[in-house]
């Protein structure tokens, strides 16, 4: 089992709307804005050491600032498929999944959401 999850709310809700069973999902906020998301437990409350976490961002050249600030925090990181992400038909941006694994326990000082 793991968790589901994304930099941004939009993102965050999209997957929540759209994956089978409607997990419970996290708007991580590492490099964004305060949103409802906020006023909802997050990972950090959720998690226990050692879980998994799917993380759903903008495809970027190399890695993505949000996987490599969340890095340090898990024992491995994997960069998954690039998905495109379509509205009525047309193409909207690529997305990029990335699954990380064995949380520590720990997380970033920087970013909105740091609670520690």
């Amino acid at each position: 089992m793991f968790d589901v999850a994304s930099d941004r709310y939009q993102e965050a809700s999209e997957l929540a709307f759209h994956l089978p069973g409607h997990p419970e999902t996290f708007s991580l906020n590492l490099s964004g804005r305060s949103n409802q998301y906020d006023l909802w437990p997050q990972f950090l409350e959720r998690g226990r050491v050692g879980d998994s976490v799917v993380v759903v961002v903008d495809d970027v050249a190399g890695t993505h600032p949000t996987i490599a600030i969340l890095t340090p925090h898990f024992a491995t990181v994997t960069e998954g498929p690039q998905v495109a992400l379509t509205r009525a038909g047309g193409l909207v941006k690529y997305l990029r999944v990335w699954r990380l694994d064995g949380w520590r326990g720990t997380w970033p000082r920087t970013g909105l959401r740091s609670r520690t």
